[in-house]
């Protein structure tokens, strides 16, 4: 016993002395707090909650030169970088493409070409398809489909509608997973690494149906004279086959150069769709329904929402245990002391416009809000895309601001001619200073000025300096660029 009791005398005040330390730790990294002791707040410290505040005046912007040129679109307080690839600077493509190292090259020390979001680790290379590609940026054009969207003439609210218009149709074309490369009469389809997959491929008959079947492919679409509408796919021996893909089924939503992981749900439920009814419901995996089929619309989860669209075209979101969790119904007195109420609806159009909406990411989502007037006939009074959180409440964007898309954390903002964007804590990463830009895909966008285009990470730095004519936005982990010069050059992202 008396060796028992030396032993606890020692022992003991060592575990206190332990244990006093590893709590300290633990309070100064976070873990928990003290109730009657007030932890002092970081002034580095991202607060979601403040309101996001305009873009610094020219005046308060640095007159370093190095931190003006036009080729600088990093945010005021951080120029690192962090990824394998520093932001290149060149005025010169041909420079530009000697420094880049060959996907071959990088591929055989055992990196992989991704549709991940660019980040730490990933870098740009340099294909070299197994054909030659002309430097022409055009032979033909090509009919696409545009969202307009009408104004209300009258009152606020506006009606998408879909224009056909005629344009050239770019010699390479990255869809998804491939490459197309035009000759004037029919394509020839590489798969991401340059090789070839089809030759005379008729892109006509065969357009891309920018949607992807349960394996993730990336599918092209035929439609007769009687709008019935098939899918194909190329299998892993590069045969063209019919798809077994149900578009209302199987759609994630928008019909865009979207990547495998987008819409994917991640929740134990899926979405299911009876084909009788035409409504959707929700179940386990193995297709044992949870819900009765009842929504009009119906998205996979995510960050633990499904959006869902009833009858009435209300869209709302529902938790886990299939509850409304999240709504944008309101019945209330506005500042001029009118009867109002206020809805989320879903987009009225389902292209890259609307990207944003039904999926959470970083916590954000896109909706659409209408306020109407219960005592004049539901007269419109305000409709118009807006970013909510997860607790419902509204994110704010910088004064007169439009939301023109958001994306893997990135909200592309647009204001008179100028566009720029700021991340999910609303920090302004690319500066409002750019005539043209494209929502963020697989973790880059694309942004231009005064006719010259390039490549931005999500720090703001360019990975494709803004030297070339034509930029095509990152799809596949492909991305394609055109310059008079030096004609096209193709890139993979690897890590």
């Amino acid at each position: 016993m008396n060796i028992l009791k030396k032993i606890a005398v020692r022992v003991i005040p060592v575990g206190v002395l332990a244990f006093i330390i590893t709590a300290t730790i633990a309070y100064q990294r976070g873990v928990y707090d003290i109730t009657f002791i007030e932890r002092p707040q970081s002034s580095t410290a991202a607060d979601s909650s403040n309101p996001v505040t305009d873009p610094p005046s020219d005046e308060l912007q640095s007159t370093d030169p190095a931190d003006t040129g036009e080729n600088s679109a990093l945010p005021p307080d951080d120029t690192s970088n962090n990824n394998d690839n520093p932001q290149i600077k060149t005025d010169s493509v041909s420079e530009l493409l000697n420094q880049m190292e060959s996907t071959k090259s990088v591929v055989s020390r055992g990196y992989n070409i991704t549709d991940g979001e660019y980040g730490i680790g990933m870098k740009l290379t340099l294909l070299d398809p197994s054909i030659g590609i002309s430097n022409s940026f055009s032979l033909r054009n090509k009919q696409i489909d545009v969202a307009v969207r009408i104004p209300d003439e009258v009152y606020s609210g506006y009606t998408t509608v879909t224009e056909t218009q005629t344009v050239k149709r770019p010699l390479v074309e990255i869809y998804m997973d491939y490459i197309l490369v035009d000759n004037g009469s029919s394509v020839i389809v590489l798969d991401k690494s340059g090789n070839v997959i089809a030759r005379g491929f008729d892109i006509e008959r065969y357009q891309p149906a920018y949607t992807r079947d349960k394996n993730d492919i990336a599918l092209f679409k035929e439609t007769d004279q009687k709008g019935v509408t098939k899918y194909y796919y190329f299998n892993e021996g590069n045969e063209f086959i019919e798809s077994d893909y149900n578009d209302a089924a199987d759609n994630r939503g928008l019909y865009i150069n979207y990547p495998s992981y987008f819409g994917k749900t991640d929740n134990s439920y899926h979405r299911f769709y009876n084909q009788n009814s035409g409504f959707y419901g929700y179940g386990n995996a193995n297709g044992s329904m949870r819900t009765a089929y009842r929504y009009t619309q119906a998205y996979n989860y995510s960050e633990g929402l499904a959006a869902v669209v009833d009858s009435n075209g209300i869209l709302t979101y529902i938790q886990q245990w299939f509850y409304n969790q999240l709504s944008g119904t309101r019945n209330y007195r506005d500042q001029f002391n009118r009867y109002v109420t206020s809805n989320y609806l879903p987009p009225d159009s389902h292209g890259i416009e609307t990207l944003g909406f039904y999926y959470f990411d970083h916590g954000l989502c896109r909706v659409r809000k209408r306020i109407v007037d219960n005592y004049k006939n539901e007269r419109i009074m305000s409709d118009k895309d807006i970013i909510i959180r997860r607790d419902g409440t509204e994110f704010e964007v910088p004064s007169d601001y439009e939301v023109l898309s958001y994306s893997c954390g990135m909200i592309l903002l647009k204001k008179d001619s100028n566009y720029g964007y700021i991340d999910y804590t609303g920090k302004w990463i690319v500066q409002p200073e750019y005539d043209y830009a494209e929502p963020y895909n697989e973790g880059l966008a694309v942004v231009g000025k005064n006719g010259s285009y390039g490549l931005v990470d999500k720090d703001g730095n360019f990975v494709i300096p803004m030297i070339f004519d034509y930029v095509q936005s990152c799809s596949g982990g492909i991305i394609a660029a055109w310059d008079n010069d030096n004609g096209w050059a193709i890139f993979n992202k690897v890590n």
